[in-house]
């Protein structure tokens, strides 16, 4: 398995993710270390703080679950289109202690509008586009889920999407926190521009942009 460039996470069935034990299989992205410097920022933004927190692509559960085992008092929704994503993320809340409320759900449908108002909105959605699949290695390509990863025509379809869900579903002064393609600086710029001006783009530990946190 190895020898097909099959990722290691998937062979032992498990990882690690913010000092958390995860299972994950192909029905899930392997949770990334930039990932982990998201879940940091919000952490450090809302300690102590009795919060309603939307996780919008959930995959295993990676960020809903570090953010409740470090935020105990907030209230945690994570949605996924995918019911096998659901599950998955199930199973580690149980592994690792914590109640969130997972949602087998389409971002893109009406149904979102229904789950109430949130202090924050976290998302690490499909932002890969076709043309970039060439620069891709195997072991992602060949085994990860493609509908975690790839958008057809918009690499921006979801940020704007769950842009315009946060006029509707954040309270006031809410945040929204994404992860980026690092390609799009300037695209992210145009696009948050239209919904706030106190948006912010952050680099990574590798100096690559990685972040959004946009005030709303």
């Amino acid at each position: 398995r190895l020898q097909k460039h099959e990722p290691i996470q998937y062979i032992i069935g498990e990882t690690e993710f913010y000092g958390l034990p995860f299972q994950v299989n192909p029905n899930v992205l392997i949770p990334r270390p930039e990932t982990e410097e998201l879940v940091d920022i919000i952490i450090n933004d809302f300690k102590e703080k009795s919060v309603r927190i939307l996780d919008i692509g959930t995959g295993s559960g990676c960020i809903a679950i570090a953010l409740k085992k470090h935020l105990p008092k907030a209230t945690v929704v994570a949605l996924d289109v995918s019911q096998k994503a659901i599950e998955t993320a199930q199973t580690n809340a149980l592994k690792n202690g914590v109640e969130v409320g997972f949602i087998s759900m389409d971002v893109f449908s009406d149904e979102v509008l229904t789950l109430g108002t949130f202090d924050v909105i976290v998302s690490n959605p499909p932002y890969i586009s076709e043309d970039e699949k060439t620069k891709m290695r195997s072991n992602v390509l060949d085994h990860e889920p493609h509908v975690a990863l790839f958008v057809t025509s918009n690499p921006l379809e979801f940020y704007e999407r769950i842009c315009d869900l946060s006029k509707s579903l954040l309270l006031p002064n809410g945040k929204v926190y994404f992860e980026l393609n690092e390609h799009y600086e300037d695209d992210y710029a145009t696009l948050f521009h239209k919904y706030t001006s106190m948006y912010m783009l952050i680099e990574d530990i590798n100096s690559k942009l990685r972040i959004g946190k946009l005030n709303f």
